[in-house]
């Protein structure tokens, strides 16, 4: 962590915005459709080459071309929402997550930042559902299907 440049570390405290956690478990995901909505990410001083530069530092990974699957079903959560996602029935029930993850180093860097950082924002919330209905994914959220 003694290499990171004060920039990279405030952008990745950025990107941390995206992150929901697992439910019951300490693991985050970051959630970011890079390689479909650049514009929107780009508002949010969110690019390409800069995600490339955290590649770089080993904090993530980033697939622009594919995107990171999870299986079938994923529980994650923020603040008070916890979400349920199941697949795309049309797709082997596989939910489509975005091109960032997190390595194991950024999953621990993430683990220490502030936690103001990581709190719940509804917009950031709603963004990532629309995300997953998108991608014909059901999306529950406190018990509470979302159409």
């Amino acid at each position: 962590m003694s290499i990171i440049r004060y920039e990279q570390a405030q952008f990745f405290c950025n990107i941390s915005r995206f992150a929901l956690r697992e439910f019951k478990k300490n693991d985050a995901h970051l959630l970011l459709f890079v390689s479909t909505n650049r514009k929107a990410y780009a508002n949010s001083k969110i690019t390409p080459s800069k995600l490339k530069d955290l590649e770089r530092l080993g904090l993530i990974e980033c697939e622009f071309e594919k995107e990171h699957i999870f299986e079938k079903k994923k529980i994650l959560a923020t603040g008070n929402k916890v979400l349920t996602i199941y697949g795309d029935p049309k797709y082997d029930n596989k939910i489509k997550a975005g091109n960032v993850n997190f390595t194991y180093d950024g999953q621990r860097l993430y683990s220490i930042i502030d936690h103001n950082y990581k709190k719940y924002r509804s917009d950031i919330l709603e963004f990532i559902i629309a995300k997953l209905k998108i991608r014909n994914c059901t999306v529950i959220v406190n018990e509470s299907k979302i159409f």
